[in-house]
């Protein structure tokens, strides 16, 4: 069960809205995330884990950095709208 808080986002058209609306992550970002992994972690490009991912598109710019990336919501219409519009072979939603 989630909050009432959270409710406002678990509607068809609050993701689809969220989806079209939301910027992608910078590039910039991106790089700098990766960067820092390369440096601190011995094996970064393994698992990556979105936690919060909305409708993915933090989720999809891991995509091509790591074998596999799960991106986690509460919000069964933010991960199906993620699943039907940032697809990869490497990527999963739940």
């Amino acid at each position: 069960m989630i909050s009432s808080r959270c409710q406002q986002y678990d509607r068809p058209d609050q993701a689809r809205a969220y989806s079209q609306f939301r910027p992608d992550p910078p590039k910039e970002l991106v790089e700098v995330v990766i960067g820092y992994l390369e440096q601190e972690v011995p094996d970064p490009f393994g698992l990556a884990v979105d936690v919060g991912c909305g409708t993915g598109q933090s989720t999809l710019a891991l995509a091509s950095y790591f074998r596999s990336v799960l991106g986690c919501d509460v919000s069964k219409f933010q991960i199906m709208e993620a699943a039907l519009c940032r697809k990869a072979t490497n990527v999963q939603y739940r």
